[in-house]
């Protein structure tokens, strides 16, 4: 696959190799450049412009719920199965029988091989009493031991192989997620109520939560982090749901966080629905902020999924991104828009000399940069031109 034209020109780090002390690069494992990101637009997968969840299974194979059905990639074939009233896919999860759970517009089901191994699908619809069908769109999927949990707005509904039970804890429903302190269910906001014995009964109660939840990780130790819509991250001790804070919160509540995702190195990504990908490293810095003008097809991110390889999967407003985070390679543009192309590289106390066609750029060599204090780069006086070493 053709990378995308705007990453052509970059300074390829790999021309690092023939330097002097890049050994001592790679051990120190900085945060500078811009990892390699494959692009996949409606064009190649042929399915809807939208992609709102994600899954994998055990062979690998991804599945996104997309705007036209399940959106499967096997690494090489793009393929799209619809639901059965054809409507746009919200949410996508797997259970340890393979079976693949869907939630669309007043539809639920599982897609599962047949015989021939080809994916069949099954509604759950008939399950539930003819009055209680319309219930919108099934924005959450949880599997909980023989347990599938379906979130709309409205309700809850849980399938456990044969019936389907339909839970109505009242109110407005935004979140659903399983932790380990049990399935969360977000009401009207300011309420986080807890799954017992069937029944959703009160949890926490948090006046100051005043946006939806978007995402739900195990951070560092016993530590439960929650991304939010609009007011950032917090986190759960005990009962008690408290702003987790970081140096860039007035950003993160600014972009807007719709998703998040934990890396397989401890790594948080937040997508946001404003401002492209933000990555924050274990001491709560941002490490990376992709975006449409570094590699990434719009800025407006529907869901983070990281795969089992590290890889961080991205399902936008229109298309697919696929940040390859494990890489050890990254490429750097030292002349911003200029985009020369690159010729030589050096270390030499402490500094980073690139060699370009319009001239030497130079920086500190850091064990940090702050993505969001660009440019990095300075220009050498009188170094226009190529430079060849």
């Amino acid at each position: 696959m053709k990378e995308p034209k705007r990453l052509r020109h970059y300074f390829p780090l790999f021309l690092l190799l023939l330097c002097q002390g890049f050994t001592m690069l790679l051990a120190q494992g900085i945060n500078l450049g811009i990892p390699p990101t494959r692009n996949f637009s409606k064009n190649i997968y042929q399915a809807g412009t939208q992609n709102w969840d994600a899954a994998q299974d055990s062979r690998g194979v991804l599945y996104f719920a997309n705007n036209e059905g399940l959106l499967q990639y096997d690494g090489s074939r793009w393929s799209c199965l619809p639901v059965a009233n054809k409507t746009v896919t919200r949410s996508v999860a797997i259970d340890s029988k393979g079976r693949i759970f869907v939630g669309a517009q007043n539809e639920m089901g599982y897609f599962f091989p047949d015989k021939n191994g080809q994916l069949r699908y099954h509604s759950l619809v008939h399950l539930i009493a003819p009055e209680k069908r319309n219930f919108e769109d099934v924005w959450d999927i949880v599997v909980s031991g023989e347990s599938v949990f379906f979130r709309t707005q409205q309700s809850v509904f849980q399938f456990t192989g044969e019936s389907m039970t339909m839970l109505q804890p009242g109110g407005n429903l935004t979140a659903m997620f399983l932790t380990p302190v049990g399935l969360l269910l977000q009401r009207n906001i300011s309420e986080i109520l807890l799954l017992e014995n069937g029944t959703f009964r009160p949890f926490i109660q948090q006046p100051e939560l005043n946006s939806e939840l978007t995402a739900f990780m195990h951070w560092q130790g016993d530590t439960l982090l929650f991304a939010s819509l609009k007011s950032g991250l917090f986190c759960l001790v005990g009962q008690q749901l408290s702003g987790w804070q970081t140096p860039h919160d007035a950003l993160l509540k600014q972009k807007r966080i719709y998703s998040a995702a934990m890396m397989p190195n401890g790594h948080l990504v937040l997508a946001t629905s404003l401002d492209g990908m933000i990555e924050l490293d274990q001491h709560r810095r941002i490490y990376r902020h992709l975006t449409k003008k570094n590699g990434l097809q719009n800025n407006n991110i529907l869901h983070a999924f990281a795969d089992r390889a590290g890889n961080l999967w991205l399902g936008l407003d229109s298309g697919i991104d696929c940040v390859l985070l494990p890489s050890p390679f990254t490429s750097m543009v030292p002349d911003a828009d200029l985009e020369g192309t690159g010729y030589t590289a050096a270390v030499f106390e402490n500094q980073l000399y690139l060699g370009v066609s319009n001239g030497v750029y130079r920086t500190a060599w850091n064990d940090y940069f702050n993505p969001e204090k660009q440019p990095f780069f300075e220009k050498i006086s009188a170094t226009d031109g190529q430079v060849w070493s």
